[in-house]
């Protein structure tokens, strides 16, 4: 009797910690590095008659070594100068137009796909005298392919950048960027 109650007693507790783990592993902190370059996308996403702007990104953390791509509009109408947000005389703040995405491919293949969380603020702030930025744009998991299928969850993605080279017309069309993403993501499988 002794030896079926220590035998149930011990099944219960590798049952316990087998879900406890199962439930550890589909909840993840997101913590990771990101650079890259954003270029014009010749591509009105808001329909505002400005084009939005296209990342290659490549970084690394906490889900692995990936790179990605961002598609990213701003509401130029929307800007205004010395905001709460974007303190400062020459420092104006971009409203992040609804509808940017982001996607993110891992070495082995798997996708994990963002879409812009249009619920909060998401904005850009850029200093016209040193033609740099900076940018808070939040976003929630969308799903993907392989382990990242049916993922939820959602992140932060903070990053800086600098303007690297202009057009004829004095066009910002390239820049270098870099920063951090923080978030969570529940994994389905």
């Amino acid at each position: 009797m002794r030896n079926t109650i220590s035998l149930l007693l011990g099944i219960a507790v590798v049952f316990s910690m087998a879900v406890g783990a199962a439930e550890a592993q589909g909840k993840i902190k997101v913590k990771e590095t990101i650079a890259g370059s954003v270029v014009p996308l010749f591509a009105d996403l808001d329909g505002d008659g400005n084009e939005g702007d296209l990342g290659l990104c490549a970084g690394k953390g906490t889900l692995g070594v990936y790179t990605c791509t961002t598609v990213t509009d701003f509401d130029r109408a929307g800007a205004q100068l010395d905001t709460a947000n974007c303190p400062g005389v020459h420092v104006v703040e971009l409203p992040v137009a609804p509808g940017g995405s982001h996607v993110q491919m891992f070495r082995n293949g798997d996708l994990l796909y963002w879409v812009q969380d249009d619920s909060v603020v998401n904005y850009a702030c850029l200093d016209l005298v040193t033609n740099s930025w900076t940018m808070i744009n939040h976003y929630s998991y969308a799903g993907g392919t392989g382990r990242f299928e049916d993922a939820t969850g959602s992140a932060t993605m903070e990053l800086t950048g600098q303007a690297l080279s202009v057009d004829y017309a004095g066009n910002n069309v390239q820049h270098g960027t870099s920063g951090t993403v923080t978030g969570t993501i529940y994994l389905a499988k």
